[in-house]
């Protein structure tokens, strides 16, 4: 899923125009890249965190010609998935798997129907 397919969905859900749907999901990421910026953590209640962790500069190698350099020290954004989330994306009906007559499932459905 691409940006655009994300608009998209924003637009056909909402029922709003295209540009405005555009304009939202460009509000969001700014918002989500600022407070990363910041050093800020973002935690998606049901879904996940993104952090930014500091990597320390570290010795590596040239894989062309074998020569010792240093990688210099940088920032990453990880993410580490809510364990709902997890559990949702690792259940057979959200695989697809054979027999299941829903797309999409709530966790709750799941849990009740994987233990009765």
């Amino acid at each position: 899923m691409q940006k655009a397919d994300i608009a998209r969905q924003i637009q056909q859900q909402a029922r709003i125009s295209k540009e405005d749907a555009a304009s939202v999901l460009e509000r969001i990421l700014a918002l989500l890249k600022t407070t990363l910026q910041g050093g800020e953590p973002i935690i998606i209640s049901g879904f996940g965190k993104f952090t930014v962790r500091n990597k320390r500069p570290r010795p590596g190698r040239n894989p062309r010609t074998g020569e010792t350099i240093m990688i210099s020290a940088r920032r990453a954004v990880t993410f580490h998935a809510s364990l709902p989330f997890k559990a949702e994306i690792g259940s057979p009906l959200a695989q697809g798997e054979e027999g299941s007559t829903r797309e999409h499932t709530s966790l709750k459905e799941y849990v009740t129907k994987i233990t009765s």
